[in-house]
């Protein structure tokens, strides 16, 4: 592995690690508390207002989808992480 190439992993590596701690302390509790809300709007709503379901699932899908894309990010460092951790264990 180049230097060009470890400095790309471990660039992602702390990436992955920010989204990690900004995911266990403030998203993670943010989707649960917003998920429960909107699950909460939708039980107590009329199925006779198709516009206002239509609200609160294209909401639910907003929010899944923020997880969503942090969670690639925790991935991707997860996996630049054991990369580098394999070509260690290689040069050994």
């Amino acid at each position: 592995m180049d230097n060009d190439h470890r400095a790309l992993l471990q660039a992602e590596v702390a990436k992955g690690d920010s989204a990690q701690r900004a995911f266990d302390g403030f998203f993670e509790p943010f989707f649960e508390e917003k998920t429960a809300e909107l699950f909460g709007t939708f039980k107590t709503m009329s199925s006779l207002d198709p516009d206002s379901l239509m609200v609160v699932k294209m909401m639910t899908n907003s929010l899944e989808s923020l997880r969503d894309y942090i969670q690639e990010i925790i991935n991707t460092g997860k996996l630049a992480s054991k990369a580098i951790n394999d070509e260690e264990k290689e040069n050994e």
